[in-house]
């Protein structure tokens, strides 16, 4: 198993994962990624609680997050 993938098998991960967004963070490159390739559990990124919320609640991700946002423009 790579280095980077044990941070996966972790109960930090997994509380990472439940609550992140509660502090505005969202998994950078998760399973529903748009972007496909490799999952990294240790990529968080900033984006504040609003979004991070709703990326969450709609299981989007940033980048489709913001695709969406973009085609919902006037």
């Amino acid at each position: 198993e790579e280095r980077e993938q044990l941070f996966y098998n972790t109960d930090q991960y997994r509380w990472m994962e439940q609550h992140a967004h509660e502090y505005g963070f969202v998994q950078t490159y998760g399973e529903n990624s748009i972007l496909g390739g490799a999952v990294e559990p240790w990529h968080f990124r900033y984006v504040g609680v609003d979004v991070a919320t709703e990326i969450v609640e709609t299981e989007d991700d940033p980048v489709g997050y913001i695709h969406r946002l973009k085609d919902l423009r006037i």
